[in-house]
C-alpha cells in the first residue's frame, strides 16, 4: 500500500514538474524578441526610439506612449500583426527597412492615423500592402523599395493617400511597368517619384508616368541594355510632368557603340528640367555624343556624370546639331568619379561657344594628369574645380600650351587633391589668369613655402594639408584676405606672420602644431581666426587685444593648462568671441583636471594675481601682527619680554648663582612698597630680629650694595636669602619694582625652591588684584597659603610665632654655617 501510494505522489510531482517546464518554455517563446524601452534609445523628451539592430522580432512594448518616431530598422521582423502599434497612436515616422517583413496585417495602421513618413524599403514583401495602407490618409513619404514583389502595380487602398509627396517602389522581380500600375496616386499631389527596382526593365507602357501634374524630381534606378527604345517612351511621358530634377542610375551595363536611335532624345521635350545627372553608367563615346547633343537642345542648366565608367575609340566629338541655330542654357557641369578603362587621357572636342552660359565646370576623380590645350582658352567660366586627379605643374600649364592667357573669366580654381609641389611655379602661373580671386592648393604635395610671387588679384588662399614643417618663413601675398593654412604642421604664430597679410580677415590654422600664441599680435583688419586642434596650453594675458576687428574666435580642442596662466583667459577674456565656447575647450593639465571642461575651471585672484597676493599677504601679516600685540598686551607679553631680558642680561653682567647645596647669606629677603616701609622698618623687621636671635633680615634701603643696578642687586638678594617675604597690600600690587621683585622670586619658586615664598597679608586683598602673570602666587592667595596682618593685638601674638617658624623651616645647616 505504501509502495503504491509512493508511486502515484512520484507521478503527480513529474507530472507537476512537466507542466511547469512547458509553461516556461511557452513563456520564453512567447517573449522571444521582444524587448523593453530599456533595450531602446529614447530620447530625452520621449519623442523618439531608437529600436534598430537589435535582432528583434516583433515590435516592442513598453515604450514611451507619446512617440512621434519609431526606428525599427535592420532587426528580425518578419510579419506585422494587427495592434502591433496600438500604444503608439501618435507616431509621425516609423522606419521598417532592413527586416524580413512578409506580411502586414491590413488593420495594422489604424492605431496610427498620423502618421506621415513609411518606410519598409528590403524587406520581403511580395506584393505592395495598399490594404494596410489604406488608413494611412495623412502620409507624406513613402518608401517601398527593394522588396521581392513581382509587379508595380498599386492597389485601389493607395487611393486613400491624398497627401503623398514621395514614393519610391520597386523590386528586382518587377520588371514590367504598365501604364495603369501608377493610376491608383494620379490625384496624389506627389512631387518626387523614384523607380528603385536594381534589375532589368524588360518592358514600359507609354503612358505610365505621365498622370503625374506635379512631379517635380523623378529618379530611376533600373537598367535597359535589352530594350533601350523604352528610354525615349519615358523621356516623352516625363515630359507632360513639371518635373525639373532627373536622375538616372544604372541605365546602361553593357558599352553602347551601335546606336541606331536616339536614346534621349525625349531630354529636349521636357521643357521644366533644369538639373540632370546620371550615375553609374558604362560610357562610350558614341552615347556621350548623343546625351551632349540631347542636354544642348534642352532647357537643363546643370549636367553631372557621377561614378561611372568610360570608354572610347576616338575622340568624342560635338560642334553642334546641323539645322539648329541654338545656345543652350547649360551653366554647370560635373564629371564626378570616372573610370576610365583605356589608358590614355580622353579627347573632347566641343564646341564652347555652344553654352555661353557654361560658368563652372567640374572634373574630378579621373586621374586626369594634364589639360588638353582648348579648354584653357574657354571664356565666361567662372569657376573651375580640377580636384581629385593627378594634375601637377607641368601637366596643368603644358610647354604645347603656350598662352600669355588662360581662363580668362575664372575667379575660382580648386586644384585640391593633386600632385602640385612646387609652390613657387604655380604661384608665377596663376598670374595667366587675369580674373583669379581663389585658389585652393589644399591636399597637394608643397612643402616649401618661402618662395613665391602670388597675383596681386588674389584674394582667397587655401593651403591647408600640405607640409610647412620644414619650410622658411611662409611666403604670402600682402592682399590676401582669406588664408587656409589649416594642417600643414605650422610651429609659430607671431606678428611677423600676420604683417606679412596686412589685409587678411579670416586666418585658419587649425590641426597644426602651434604652441604659443603671441600676446603682441596686432592686425587691423583680421574678423575671424581659427587656431583648433593646436597644442597651445596658455593663452596669456593681453593675446588678441591687438586685434581690433575681431569678431569670430575659435581655440577649442587644445590641450589647456587649467593653473595660474589660465586666469586672464578664464577670467577675464571675453567669451562671446568664441564661437566654440565652452563644450571644446577641456583642461589636460592638472591630473585631476584632466578631461574636464575649463569652463568649470574656476581660479582664486589671490592666489593667482602676484599683486592681490602681495596685497593680501601684507594685510594678513598686518592684522596677525597686531592681533599678536594685542594678545601680547592683555597676557602682559610685554612685560615678561622685559623681565626675562632683565634676568638673562643681568645673568650676562656676570651674576654667579648659587649651588643648590651652598649656603644663604640671609634668612629672608623683604619685598614691600615704598608706601608700607613705615610698618616693614618700625614693626616687622624690629619684632622679628627681637624673636629670633640671628636672625638676618634683607631689605633694600639696607642692605642693597650701593652703584650697583638695582636688578642685580634684586637677584641677588633673592637668590642669597632662604626666604622671600612679600609685604602685599595695594600699594605692592601697583609699586612696579615690587613686581620686578615678585617675577624673579615667582621664576626661582617654579626653577629652586617651591618653599621659598612666604606671603604676608597687609592688609585684605582679592586674588583678582594680583597680575595674571603670576599665576602661581594667585593659586596661593586662593588657596588660603599665606600670612595675614591680624587687625586684633590679641592675634598678633601668634602671628609672630607662626611667622618665625615659616622662616625657620628647612633652615638647616646652611644658615648655620654660614653663621
Amino acid at each position: 500500500m505504501r509502495a503504491s501510494e509512493t508511486r502515484d505522489v512520484r507521478a503527480v510531482m513529474s507530472a507537476d514538474l512537466l507542466l511547469r517546464i512547458v509553461f516556461l518554455v511557452l513563456l520564453m517563446w512567447r517573449t522571444s524578441g521582444k524587448t523593453s524601452k530599456a533595450n531602446c534609445h529614447i530620447s530625452h523628451d520621449d519623442l523618439t526610439a531608437d529600436c534598430s539592430k537589435l535582432r528583434l522580432s516583433s515590435v516592442p512594448e513598453g515604450l514611451p506612449t507619446g512617440l512621434q518616431r519609431l526606428d525599427l530598422s535592420h532587426n528580425l521582423l518578419e510579419e506585422i500583426p494587427a495592434g502591433s502599434f496600438r500604444a503608439y497612436g501618435r507616431l509621425r515616422v516609423l522606419l521598417l527597412a532592413s527586416n524580413k517583413i512578409k506580411y502586414f496585417h491590413p488593420k495594422v495602421f489604424i492605431d496610427t492615423p498620423h502618421l506621415q513618413e513609411l518606410d519598409v524599403h528590403d524587406n520581403k514583401l511580395s506584393a505592395i500592402p495598399d490594404k494596410a495602407l489604406k488608413p494611412l490618409v495623412h502620409l507624406l513619404h513613402l518608401d517601398i523599395s527593394r522588396n521581392v514583389y513581382n509587379s508595380f502595380y498599386l492597389g485601389r487602398g493607395m487611393r486613400a493617400l491624398t497627401q503623398l509627396r514621395y514614393l519610391e517602389i520597386g523590386s528586382p522581380n518587377s520588371v514590367t511597368l504598365q501604364s495603369q500600375d501608377l493610376l491608383n496616386i494620379a490625384k496624389a499631389p506627389l512631387q518626387e517619384l523614384r523607380l528603385n527596382s536594381g534589375g532589368p526593365l524588360r518592358k514600359y507602357s507609354s503612358g505610365a508616368l505621365a498622370p503625374f501634374h506635379g512631379l517635380q524630381r523623378f529618379a530611376s534606378s533600373f537598367f535597359v541594355d535589352h530594350r533601350p527604345q523604352m528610354l525615349p517612351n519615358i523621356l516623352n511621358d516625363l515630359a507632360n510632368t513639371p518635373m525639373k530634377e532627373l536622375r538616372m542610375s544604372n541605365l546602361f551595363h553593357f558599352m553602347q557603340r551601335n546606336i541606331s536611335i536616339d536614346y534621349f532624345k525625349g531630354l529636349a521635350s521636357c521643357k521644366y528640367l533644369r538639373n540632370f545627372t546620371i550615375v553609374h553608367f558604362m560610357l562610350t563615346e558614341v552615347l556621350v555624343e548623343n546625351i551632349i547633343k540631347n542636354v544642348y537642345l534642352s532647357s537643363i542648366t546643370h549636367f553631372n556624370i557621377i561614378k561611372s565608367s568610360y570608354s572610347n575609340d576616338r575622340p568624342v566629338i560635338f560642334q553642334g546639331v546641323p539645322g539648329v541655330n541654338r545656345t543652350s542654357p547649360l551653366r554647370q557641369f560635373t564629371l564626378d568619379t570616372i573610370l576610365h578603362i583605356k589608358f590614355s587621357n580622353p579627347k573632347f572636342l566641343v564646341n564652347f561657344t555652344l553654352f555661353p552660359d557654361f560658368s563652372h565646370v567640374k572634373i574630378s576623380g579621373t586621374t586626369m594628369n594634364s589639360l588638353m590645350c582648348y579648354l584653357l582658352l574657354v571664356r565666361r567660366l567662372k569657376i573651375v574645380d580640377f580636384s581629385g586627379n593627378l594634375l601637377n605643374g607641368k601637366g596643368f600649364w603644358r610647354k604645347e600650351c603656350n598662352f600669355s592667357v588662360i581662363f580668362p573669366d575664372t575667379t575660382h580654381l580648386i586644384l585640391s587633391h593633386n600632385k602640385f609641389s612646387d609652390l613657387d611655379l604655380v604661384s608665377r602661373r596663376l598670374h595667366l589668369l587675369p580674373s583669379l580671386h581663389y585658389v585652393d592648393l589644399s591636399y597637394n604635395a608643397i612643402s616649401e613655402f618661402s618662395f613665391c610671387k602670388w597675383p596681386t588679384i588674389l584674394h582667397s588662399l587655401i593651403l591647408s594639408h600640405n607640409d610647412a614643417s620644414l619650410s622658411g618663413p611662409i611666403c604670402l601675398s600682402p592682399h590676401l584676405r582669406i588664408l587656409d593654412m589649416s594642417y600643414t604642421l605650422l610651429k609659430t604664430l607671431d606678428n611677423s606672420f600676420l604683417s606679412r597679410v596686412p589685409a587678411i580677415q579670416e586666418l585658419y590654422l587649425q590641426g597644426n602644431n602651434i604652441k604659443l600664441i603671441s600676446p603682441e599680435l596686432t592686425s587691423s583688419s583680421l574678423s575671424k581666426l581659427n587656431i583648433q586642434n593646436n597644442s597651445v596650453s596658455v593663452v596669456f594675458e593681453g593675446s588678441f587685444r591687438g586685434i581690433k576687428n575681431l569678431c569670430s574666435l575659435e581655440l577649442g580642442h587644445n590641450p589647456y593648462f587649467c593653473n595660474c596662466d589660465l586666469y586672464w583667459f578664464r577670467t577675464t577674456f571675453k567669451k562671446n568671441v568664441l564661437v566654440d565656447w565652452p563644450d571644446m575647450y577641456r583642461c589636460s593639465y592638472p591630473d585631476y583636471l584632466a578631461g574636464g571642461k575649463v569652463e568649470a575651471f574656476h581660479p582664486h585672484l589671490v592666489q593667482c594675481d602676484t599683486r592681490v597676493l602681495i596685497a593680501v599677504t601684507t594685510l594678513v601679516t598686518g592684522i596677525t601682527g597686531a592681533l599678536i600685540v594685542g594678545l601680547g598686551y592683555y597676557f602682559d607679553a610685554i612685560w615678561f619680554i622685559r623681565m626675562g631680558w632683565l634676568w638673562i642680561w643681568a645673568k650676562r653682567r656676570g651674576y654667579k648663582k648659587l649651588e643648590s647645596n651652598g649656603t644663604f647669606r640671609y634668612h629672608a629677603f623683604i619685598s614691600y612698597s615704598e608706601n608700607d616701609s613705615s610698618w616693614v622698618n618700625d614693626c616687622l623687621v624690629p619684632t622679628l630680629e627681637s624673636l629670633e636671635s640671628g636672625l638676618r633680615l634683607c631689605i633694600h634701603d639696607r642692605d642693597f650694595t650701593p652703584g650697583e643696578w638695582i636688578v642685580d642687586n634684586i637677584i641677588q638678594c633673592i637668590e642669597q636669602s632662604s626666604k622671600t617675604i612679600f609685604v602685599l597690600s595695594r600699594n605692592f600690587v601697583n609699586s612696579e619694582w615690587c613686581n620686578y621683585e615678585l617675577y624673579f622670586a615667582h621664576h626661582r619658586t617654579m626653577s629652586e625652591r617651591e618653599d621659598s615664598l612666604v606671603l604676608l597679608l597687609l592688609e585684605p586683598l582679592p586674588t583678582s588684584s594680583v597680575p595674571h602673570k603670576f599665576c602661581k602666587l594667585r593659586s596661593l592667595l586662593g588657596k588660603k597659603t599665606y600670612l595675614a596682618w591680624p587687625s586684633e593685638e590679641s592675634k598678633r601674638a601668634i602671628f609672630w610665632r607662626n611667622l618665625v617658624a615659616l622662616l625657620n623651616a628647612n633652615m638647616g645647616s646652611a644658615m648655620e654655617n654660614a653663621a
